[in-house]
């Protein structure tokens, strides 16, 4: 292979060394044809993934500088000599401008580097992620609704049409879901008139002419003659109405399967065929084909109001959130691609790729088979630039056997789109040799994925041809393992996993183990027995301290019982517990002394080293895993402490969620789900209760697709009547299985030494078992019930795991506080503040929010709110002119949300400005203005003043200090958004001031 071929693909089995190729093309780019390390981008999907790519570049490297062996393994990699410690030099000279990330954080970056050339200008580029990206969706899809049903009636209509048919509370209850399901599609450039594809499908009947013709044409098809099932027949048919599942007898079905057949015609009734002549076979005709053109146009109907509503949702997106420059990863990938929709995005496109084009000229695509249309169409044009370019190159590597993320938008038939696209200007490899497996573990992985007789007798040959396979081989053949496929009774994987994991003695040698299973529930279920059979047990790569070993929960439940003393479940389950006696011996007398001298302590010297002296006593009964959680928990309050806080409350939530990531040697098991283990290898893997569901599911068939067109599915037995229909089907069902055959390969080569498959016993009542289409069918067949491959012996040789002899934590004396920390905040007169609950809170940490994401307003000029009830309180506020006046721009010099940290009197005081106006005279400071937003609703303002006095005090210090001028000059107020006024903190002991900047 010549790794450093202008325009290379790669299909690269599982565990072939990817990114050692990866890594090869990079050097070989440097160190042999001179290229810049920043004019190389090497992209992958995982921020994962794209550390691993840059250590084994810089791993790589440094190693060969030291060591002339690997130095001359680097040179023969890359057919050819070069100079290791100057490549090295060049790729660290250049880390800052290198471009190994992620394909999201890549977009990312063009966006924020290109906003205006690609169309944002309401303001600075901000990535929505995470909770705040889920809160920003929920806010508009409220919003939406509620100006829908309140004063827009066409959009009331379109989403009654939306859900015809459907159970209302159903659809309610799973209304983001649905929105954002459907609004993901619109984004993959789906246009508003394929929505139901009505030119497609002709010319419909109306929904309601099934309630006003199926009564006459059901009334002329009875007779006295007709057989019980006949009758049977028109009775569920008479009661059916739009929308609704219609269960057909079996004579019902036979009649739909020849419906388009011409008469007369014969239907097996039992054992007896009914002969019904032409004339009645019409009428039949008449009756079944208007059922099936009524629901297809109320399907029609659907998916075009669907449209409708999310042509409404899309529009509020770029209105208050797109249009101000906050935009989702999926926004992002739309607007890099919106070249391909229309004449003015392809010309702010071709602004970008210019200078992109001057600045890269070698792209690094990884993982391809996970790359969707919209991503491609991002990067298409600077690859096809590349492509051409005789200065520059491509390099595409992924693995279509790995393709398991279809339903977030992977398109593995991109592959053959580029094959087809570049012709012969593109080199195409393939690596089937594997650097992770032993030849006993591929023995398996080959018996099950190469057979292609039992593939297509069970999916189909369509399947088969799609299947591309080679025999993988083992890089390393002398190395021991087993693979195992042993059947089992139903519901007994579990027993006969822990059986298998301690023979071979994981926990207590050296080897980490994955269990993968299907689904998150699975993770949760399996996880909870390992952990009752004393396993080490890490769920999808993370630890979570407080819920995963009963000392974390004990720790817990100790933090949460400071927070509510009268939580009396958890003072219970302290009580339960050795912590118990820890807590005796540093306090006395009963729980609410306990907890009183608690508090008392922990003000003193923390939270962390409270607890750590709390658990000192147990530390050496601890197992490794229980100290390792233990250390967790008391790591992260040790944060806390340095945070500044302390309430009891604060420390409860900083702590309730805490999760760690891990890595997959760091304990005994890891649980996970296939799809989380994708490039992941263990020692050991478990694959417990394959899947012995058929493929496909229809009960996931949901959208069906067209080249121009989609639509929501009606039932079954009326997509079978439309040739188009069931042509959409197939294609998804390929698809599904296809998918299904990538996940099964995943799972059965992440291991390295040890795979061990666990089938439960099929049914003894099931049919056709040779044509069963499942995973555990397909390995029954070809593999056989009793596969065995290797040494059943191989972990004897394997070295034990050493524990490390406990230390227990060392009992520091008394902290000295050498400056104490005060938050201006919390001097307020604690006696007189007000009552601030969840909502009360949330809604005020809103309202700042909102606040101080305003500037300067011109006179009467009123920003965009949402449609929330913090932006009607934000809007109610700017309304007013005393309010609007503190806005207003008046030649200041304006901070917002300003943190101060400095000393007073010996006092570390701290705390956070919301807005600040600074005035100056040549360049001197002569006047400041300092407002604090306040939402207290139980106050008038003199209770206002009385409870901040203290606080906007400190300010007005502060400010001083700061800014080196006199306290007299500093106005400070407070603007109360439940008072509706800008109450002014007066001085003491000073005359009565003149009128101030804001008129009061």
């Amino acid at each position: 292979m010549n790794i450093l071929a202008k325009n290379l693909m790669i299909l690269a089995s599982a565990g072939s060394g990817k990114t050692y190729q990866l890594g090869n093309r990079v050097i070989g780019k440097i160190g042999l044809e001179g290229v810049s390390p920043e004019r190389i981008v090497a992209l992958t999907f995982t921020r994962k993934a794209a550390g691993e790519f840059a250590d084994s570049v810089l791993t790589k490297l440094a190693e060969g500088t030291s060591d002339p062996e690997k130095a001359a393994q680097i040179s023969k990699d890359i057919n050819g000599e070069i100079d290791v410690s100057v490549v090295l030099g060049k790729v660290v000279k250049a880390l800052p401008k290198l471009q190994l990330t992620t394909l999201d954080g890549f977009f990312s970056r063009m966006v924020r580097g290109f906003q205006y050339e690609l169309g944002i200008s309401g303001g600075t580029f901000e990535l929505l992620q995470g909770e705040r990206q889920k809160t920003a969706e929920a806010e508009i899809i409220e919003g939406v609704l509620r100006d829908g049903f309140a004063n827009r009636n066409e959009f009331y209509h379109a989403f009654r049409r939306a859900t015809l048919g459907w159970g209302q509370q159903g659809v309610q209850k799973s209304l983001e879901e649905f929105v954002n399901d459907w609004h993901r599609i619109w984004k993959m450039g789906v246009r508003p008139e394929m929505f139901g594809g009505a030119a497609i499908f002709g010319d419909l009947p109306q929904v309601g002419h099934w309630a006003k013709r199926k009564d006459s044409l059901i009334h002329a098809l009875r007779s006295d003659g007709n057989p019980s099932a006949v009758e049977k027949l028109l009775d569920t048919i008479a009661g059916h109405s739009v929308g609704r599942s219609l269960t057909l007898n079996a004579i019902g079905k036979r009649i739909m399967e020849i419906l388009d057949q011409p008469g007369p015609v014969e239907v097996k009734n039992g054992r007896k065929n009914l002969e019904i002549p032409v004339s009645v076979w019409k009428q039949w005709q008449a009756l079944l084909n208007l059922a099936v053109g009524c629901e297809l146009a109320a399907a029609v109907a659907r998916t075009q109001a669907v449209g409708e509503l999310i042509a409404e949702i899309d529009r509020e997106h770029e209105r208050q959130l797109r249009s101000r420059g906050l935009l989702s990863f999926d926004d992002v990938k739309v607007l890099l691609s919106e070249g391909m929709r229309s004449e003015e995005g392809r010309l702010r496109r071709e602004l970008v790729d210019y200078r992109l084009d001057g600045r890269y000229d070698h792209w690094l695509l990884d993982e391809f088979q996970d790359t969707s249309p919209a991503e491609w169409r991002s990067l298409e044009s600077l690859v096809n630039e590349a492509v051409s370019d005789p200065e520059g190159g491509v390099f595409v590597v992924g693995d279509r056997k790995q393709a398991i993320y279809a339903w977030r938008g992977g398109d593995v038939s991109l592959f053959d789109d580029l094959i087809s696209q570049y012709e012969g200007g593109m080199a195409v490899e393939s690596m089937a040799e594997s650097y992770r497996s032993c030849p006993a573990v591929l023995d398996l992985v080959n018996a099950i994925c190469g057979d292609g007789a039992a593939l297509e007798s069970l999916f189909g040959k369509a399947l088969r041809q799609r299947w591309v396979w080679e025999d993988h081989v083992s890089a390393a053949p002398d190395v021991t393992g087993e693979s195992r496929v042993s059947v089992v009774p139903k519901g007994g994987s579990g027993t006969a996993m822990v059986a298998q994991l301690k023979r071979l003695g994981v926990g207590k040698k050296r080897l980490s183990c994955g269990v993968l299973v299907r689904s998150g529930k699975q993770v949760k279920e399996v996880a909870d027995l390992l952990r009752s059979e004393g396993f080490d047990v890490i769920e999808e790569g993370k630890r979570r301290p407080c819920s995963d070993h009963a000392i974390g929960v004990a720790l817990c439940h100790f933090v949460r019982w400071l927070a509510d003393p009268a939580n009396s479940f958890s003072r219970e389950v302290v009580a339960m517990c050795p912590l118990n006696d820890g807590l005796e011996r540093l306090t006395e007398g009963g729980w609410f002394s306990r907890w009183e001298a608690s508090m008392e302590r922990i003000q003193r010297i923390g939270y962390a080293r409270f607890l750590g002296q709390l658990i000192n006593p147990e530390w050496v009964a601890l197992s490794e895993y229980g100290r390792r959680l233990a250390s967790d928990i008391i790591a992260a309050l040790a944060e806390f402490d340095a945070s500044g806080k302390a309430s009891p409350r604060a420390a409860r939530d900083w702590i309730s969620d805490l999760e760690i990531s891990q890595t997959p040697g760091a304990a005994a098991v890891q649980v996970m789900t296939i799809h989380k283990s994708k490039g992941l290898g263990f020692d050991v893997v478990m694959l417990p209760g394959m899947s012995d569901s058929q493929i496909p599911d229809d009960s996931y068939f949901k959208v069906a697709r067209g080249k121009d067109w989609l639509l929501q599915v009606p039932a079954k037995w009326v997509r079978e009547q439309i040739g188009v229909l069931r042509e959409a089907h197939e294609r998804w069902a390929q698809d599904q299985s296809y998918e299904a055959m990538c996940l099964l390969y995943v799972a059965l080569t992440r291991s390295k030494r040890g795979l061990y498959v666990f089938l439960e016993e099929e049914p003894k009542n099931r049919k056709d078992r040779e044509l069963w289409r499942s995973p555990a069918n397909l390995i029954r067949i070809s593999a056989g019930a009793d596969f065995q491959s290797g040494n059943s012996y191989w972990t004897d040789l394997v070295v034990s795991r050493c524990e490390e002899a406990p230390v227990p934590i060392p009992i520091l004396g008394e902290r000295v506080l050498l400056r104490s920390r005060v938050s201006c905040s919390g001097v307020k007169a604690s006696a007189n503040s007000g009552s601030n609950n969840g909502i009360g809170k949330r809604i005020g940490t809103e309202v700042h929010a909102l606040f101080e994401k305003i500037a300067w307003l011109k006179n009467g000029e009123m920003p965009q709110q949402p449609f929330s009830q913090a932006g009607k309180i934000v809007e109610d506020a700017l309304k007013l002119p005393c309010i609007h006046r503190v806005f207003e721009d008046r030649g200041a010099e304006l901070f917002r949300e300003q943190r101060i940290e400095l000393i007073v009197d010996g006092r570390w005081l701290s705390g956070v400005i919301d807005r600040l106006h600074v005035y100056r005279d040549g360049g001197s400071v002569v006047k400041i203005e300092v407002i604090d937003f306040k939402s207290d609703a139980d106050a008038g303002a003199q209770v206002l003043l009385a409870r901040y006095v203290d606080q906007m005090k400190s300010y007005r210090r502060a400010v001083s200090t700061i800014f080196e001028i006199e306290e007299s000059v500093i106005d400070c107020f407070l603007l109360s958004t439940n008072l509706s006024e800008v109450i002014e903190v007066g001085r003491e002991q000073e005359p009565e001031p003149e009128r101030n900047e804001l008129g009061l």
